[in-house]
């Protein structure tokens, strides 16, 4: 197996992993899933305030009370990051895998793809007790959108990076 061999097969594997990563997040069902989302979020705020305590620039750490109000606020924005994460990495992964696949259009076509499997995400959650939202799609692609802008300052920049 050649170098390149090499590098297409790891990069459509480094694709499809995380596609399966995305689909393993979204069967999980919505309580399980924001109950996971809160529980983690709360803890990175008690850390933190634990940090700020120690370090004085709070004068005593927040009480479970607020953590808990501080999570539930912070729950839905930090999901919808996260959403925009998710679909910001697969894009990159695509176009990787696109660029070293030799196709023409890559980023409409890794664009495309990426949108594509948002949508059959949102359509698989509606099988796993959560609801499969348009919103959820639009935030998607606003990660999609960033990943294609972040490649193109990347590439202007005239930065040679070599894959692997």
């Amino acid at each position: 197996m050649t170098k390149n061999n090499i590098y297409l097969v790891v990069s459509w594997g480094l694709v499809i992993i995380w596609m399966l990563i995305i689909f393993a997040f979204s069967a999980v069902n919505g309580e399980d899933s924001t109950s996971s989302s809160i529980n983690m979020i709360s803890k990175t705020v008690e850390i933190t305030s634990n940090v700020l305590y120690k370090v004085r620039i709070i004068k005593k750490p927040l009480s479970r009370e607020r953590i808990n109000e501080i999570a539930d606020a912070l729950n839905k924005p930090v999901r919808k990051t996260m959403h925009m994460g998710e679909y910001f990495i697969l894009t990159i992964l695509l176009c990787n895998a696109l660029f070293i696949s030799k196709v023409k259009r890559i980023n409409i076509l890794g664009f495309l793809i990426a949108l594509l499997y948002s949508i059959t995400d949102e359509f698989h959650q509606l099988f796993t007790m959560r609801t499969g939202s348009i919103i959820d799609v639009l935030i998607d692609s606003i990660g999609i959108v960033l990943a294609l802008g972040f490649i193109y300052i990347f590439k202007k920049s005239h930065v040679k990076v070599k894959v692997f």
